[in-house]
């Protein structure tokens, strides 16, 4: 799954892809001159100026509307986040995951 970004849209962030969890990344539809990261990802995350740290409890409120009473994307996300965990991918208050950045101009 990804984060998509398109400052031209509203809202500007979306989940996409969302039955992917085998990857998890940040897609910014614009150049890094062109987007105010940090206030674009605002109640999604954060950006250190090299990755995107999302909150996992943001994901996991977008994936439960997204899912609605289908719960099975629950094990596919815990085990995300585990296997995640346990490559060192989340900060130091275990409330957000690291995410790769990528640009892609418009």
């Amino acid at each position: 799954m990804f984060l998509d970004i398109d400052p031209r849209r509203k809202p500007p962030v979306t989940l996409a892809e969302s039955t992917d969890f085998d990857s998890l990344s940040v897609l910014v539809r614009a150049t890094p001159q062109a987007v105010r990261l940090p206030e674009v990802l605002d109640g999604w995350g954060r950006f250190d100026g090299t990755r995107v740290w999302l909150s996992t409890q943001r994901l996991e409120d977008e994936l439960g509307d997204h899912f609605g009473s289908d719960l099975t994307w629950r094990q596919r996300f815990t085990a995300m986040l585990d296997y995640a965990m346990a490559n060192g991918w989340f900060d130091e208050s275990g409330l957000s995951i690291r995410a790769h950045c990528r640009w892609q101009p418009l």
